[in-house]
């Protein structure tokens, strides 16, 4: 048990320093979990919000760097995306197949300069998404 005293106003006063496990194994969100979740997702974002999900489910990236994510982080050639991740250090992720479809159909949805609201909301998953998720 580690303790420390709190600020010298009140030197009395002791803390414990909150137990952290180390070494443990990661957990996964089970298929019927994920499934579920991309049940929820609608809207005039569909492609980016299934987007994010597969980097977060496949590729195991924090929310954190994927905010920090740029298109030139992409390497569709390779199948690759750069990721900086914590203390700012860059690590490189091989993408699946399908994975980089995805981000390469999200890219081009997001580029395409005259992108309606009323396609965005009624366009359908194509199929080479949905392979993604089965």
């Amino acid at each position: 048990m580690v303790k420390f005293k709190v600020a010298a106003s009140n030197p009395a006063v002791e803390i414990e320093k909150a137990k952290v496990e180390k070494n443990r194994q990661p957990t996964y969100l089970q298929k019927e979990a994920l499934d579920a979740c991309l049940e929820l997702v609608h809207g005039r974002h569909i492609i980016r919000d299934i987007t994010i999900i597969a980097l977060m489910a496949y590729a195991g990236l924090r929310v954190s760097e994927i905010v920090k994510l740029n298109v030139t982080d992409f390497d569709k050639d390779n199948s690759r995306i750069a990721v900086l991740g914590k203390g700012d250090k860059w690590r490189y992720i091989p993408l699946p197949t399908e994975l980089n479809q995805l981000l390469q159909a999200y890219l081009a949805s997001r580029l395409e300069p005259w992108y309606s609201k009323e396609t965005a909301c009624r366009k359908p998953l194509s199929s080479k998404l949905r392979i993604l998720f089965q």
